[in-house]
This record gives C-alpha cells, sequence and structure tokens, in this order.
C-alpha cells in the first residue's frame, strides 16, 4: 500500500535547485495529465454563472426556510433532514466554489474532485431536500398549516430544484483529458 505522500506526489517530480544562500530547495514539478472542462470560452463562463448563482439562491432558501420559527421545522423528520442538507451543502458549495474559481486547464485528480464533489454533493443534496420536502408535506397534511408553513415547503422545494439544475449541469459539462506538458524522462 503506497503512503499517502507517495499517491499525492505521484504526478510529480521532484528538482533540486541551489537558492543564493547556498542551501539546496526542493521544486516539485507537475509532470502529470492536464484536464480541460467540455466547453470553453463565453459557454464555461455561463456554466459558471450557472452554478454560482443557483447555488447562491439555494443557499438563501435554504437558509430562509429552516430558520422560521415555525412548528413543521420543529418537527423531528424535517429538523433532521435539515440539518443533513447543512451538511450536504457544504461540500457540495465547496464544489461550487472550486468550480467557479477554476481555470480552463487544470491538473485531471483537482477536475475529478471538483467534478465529485459537485455531482456527488449536488445529488445527496438533492435527495435530502426532497425528502424535507415530503416531511414537510406529510406534516401540513396532518396538522394544520400557515401560508408561511406552505412558503417553507415551496422554498425548500427550489432549493432541491436548483440543487437538481446545477448537477444535471455539471454532468452536462463534463471534462476532457490533455497530455501532460513534460514527460517524466525530462523532455
Amino acid at each position: 500500500m503506497k503512503s499517502f505522500q507517495e499517491r499525492v506526489l505521484k504526478d510529480f517530480d521532484v528538482k533540486q535547485e541551489v537558492q543564493k544562500n547556498g542551501h539546496i530547495k526542493n521544486v516539485y514539478v507537475y509532470v502529470g495529465k492536464y484536464a480541460s472542462w467540455g466547453k470553453e470560452g463565453e459557454e464555461l463562463a455561463r456554466y459558471k454563472r450557472i452554478h454560482l448563482w443557483g447555488g447562491i439562491l439555494m443557499v438563501i432558501c435554504l437558509v430562509w426556510a429552516a430558520f422560521q420559527k415555525i412548528p413543521m421545522n420543529a418537527f423531528n423528520w424535517t429538523g433532521a433532514l435539515t440539518l443533513l442538507s447543512f451538511a450536504a451543502l457544504l461540500a457540495f458549495g465547496m464544489g461550487i466554489i472550486q468550480f467557479v474559481c477554476s481555470k480552463e486547464r487544470l491538473y485531471v485528480r483537482d477536475c475529478k474532485i471538483i467534478r465529485e464533489l459537485v455531482l456527488w454533493g449536488g445529488m445527496i443534496y438533492f435527495l435530502l431536500q426532497l425528502a424535507d420536502v415530503i416531511a414537510g408535506t406529510v406534516y401540513l397534511i396532518r396538522n394544520e398549516s400557515s401560508v408561511l408553513s406552505v412558503i417553507t415547503v415551496l422554498a425548500y422545494a427550489l432549493s432541491a430544484f436548483l440543487a437538481f439544475v446545477i448537477f444535471m449541469v455539471q454532468k452536462k459539462l463534463g471534462y476532457r483529458e490533455l497530455e501532460a506538458v513534460c514527460s517524466r524522462e525530462g523532455k
């Protein structure tokens, strides 16, 4: 089994350089493959805007709905699902931020990590929010409901819908692998 350091640095070569003060410094040079998002230019910028604004609106919907002082939010199922949704939103949000800040060309490993965060985090968040909508609807049917409770369930539903849209957009975007700039032999 490879150590953590070997796995992390598998696509890097170490080159030793002598500094001005005489000390030797290890410089890590990337020799692995690069990746590029499935779209370029303005089309990639549009995908990033969809991720960014969809994510912002999704967070606003969840936070607004979760902090409403209504009996439905104190219900065991909706409360637990909302709490789990915040955990999934953290991973999902990290993926969205990394994607929006990424360049057109990046390391394959970084590209895969970003995609996994957005795809897995997005789907888990979507399913938790969908379950939250179902639990909230069941609560509203069994108990007396107010207009605010109905709007809160609709905010959960909008948040779930936005997560699904971002998931589908990221899945459609895809990526392609590019060859490394230099090889391990130093060519």
